[in-house]
């Protein structure tokens, strides 16, 4: 891989997020279709998500209901018990990273997302 001048540090994450989007099985977590590669470019082909962002939706519609949030919350902690079950702390958690798709919430942008490390003592 050799995408359009990116440093060795920035390919590491693209082949990260790549590998995590291909692990993770979750109905919360952004789906990767395909992976085409060119000389110069990746592109991840990904699932549909035509309803836009949290943070867009915050910012369009304002406060939500208590039930909505209620339902965004409990998709987003499945996918933290689906990325602890194979080991990844996502670590870029905000609005604009939860897209929605038929009013379900799905965790994306793994860039800075790495697989946990243990030490023994």
């Amino acid at each position: 891989m050799d995408y359009l001048g990116l440093g060795p540090s920035h390919k590491a994450m693209v082949i990260s997020e790549i590998g995590i989007l291909k692990e993770a099985n979750c109905e919360n977590i952004l789906k990767c279709l395909d992976v085409l590669e060119s000389k110069q470019f990746c592109y991840i082909v990904t699932e549909l998500c035509d309803d836009g962002d949290l943070f867009k939706r915050i910012k369009k519609d304002g406060a939500m209901t208590e039930k909505e949030a209620l339902v965004h919350m409990k998709g987003l902690a499945n996918a933290l018990l689906s990325l602890k079950k194979i080991g990844v702390i996502h670590r870029d958690i905000k609005p604009s990273n939860v897209l929605l798709k038929n009013g379900k919430a799905k965790l994306a942008d793994f860039g800075f997302a790495v697989y946990e490390t243990y030490t023994v003592a």
